[in-house]
């Protein structure tokens, strides 16, 4: 299910320039996507809302003086998952709106398996976004979207890496759910998606996790591998 990936010649206007891709040091792929995100949405107009509020920052940087002399690059959104976020938001939302049941148990309908397949879509998207970059020897980092947009990332990390790397995971939540109101892309699942992949990190950190269900603590116990920090 390979998706094909292409980036315009200059990206969206980041700290009032627009840098274009051929020169950039940095590339960062802006991921229009929260289709599972529970009690609000809105986050799939982040790359682009942070594109518009970067213009009100210092650009002053002790580093490089001028942080637009670094050669930052801002991939628009792609119209494929913008289009794809609207349309399997709409069909996720009678879904969501049943929070007080969250996390479950939900019925696995079968409009859970079509978002289900549009959410690998995405990982899978950005998977190939980043591996780009990573070959084209510029250094990667994304803007969601909701925490899901980073599993395709950090599939590729692992496989590059052979699992010889480690997470810092600095959030509210422990992202350890195997599903979230049974949708198994869930930004909710990340952490725990990819600890399930074929090359997972070595070690996940986790800092100021203070929201967590039962089942998640038990994992967090389980594994060596992951050492979280509450924010007790």
């Amino acid at each position: 299910m390979k998706q094909k990936v292409s980036f315009p010649s200059y990206g969206l206007s980041l700290f009032e320039k627009n840098s274009a891709y051929q020169d950039a040091a940095l590339a960062l792929v802006g991921v229009p996507w929260s289709v599972t995100a529970s009690f609000r949405g809105g986050a799939d107009r982040g790359p682009e809302i942070i594109a518009s509020a970067s213009s009100q920052m210092d650009f002053f940087s002790k580093e490089f003086k001028d942080v637009r002399d670094y050669g930052i690059y801002l991939m628009p959104p792609v119209d494929f998952l913008k289009n794809l976020n609207k349309k399997m938001r709409a069909k996720a939302m009678p879904i969501l709106a049943l929070e007080s049941q969250a996390p479950g148990p939900f019925a696995n309908k079968p409009i859970m398996q079509v978002i289900h397949k549009a959410s690998e879509q995405m990982v899978v998207w950005v998977y190939e976004a980043v591996k780009t970059i990573d070959q084209a020897g510029k250094l990667f980092g994304l803007i969601g979207g909701d925490h899901s947009v980073s599993e395709g990332a950090l599939n590729y990390v692992g496989e590059k890496y052979k699992s010889q790397f480690g997470i810092l995971h600095i959030d509210a939540h422990a992202d350890l759910r195997k599903s979230y109101q049974g949708f198994r892309h869930s930004h909710a699942s990340v952490m725990y998606n990819v600890l399930c992949q074929k090359y997972p990190p070595s070690h996940l950190t986790q800092v100021g996790v203070r929201d967590y269900s039962k089942e998640e603590y038990q994992i967090i116990q389980s594994r060596k591998n992951i050492h979280t920090f509450f924010d007790s």
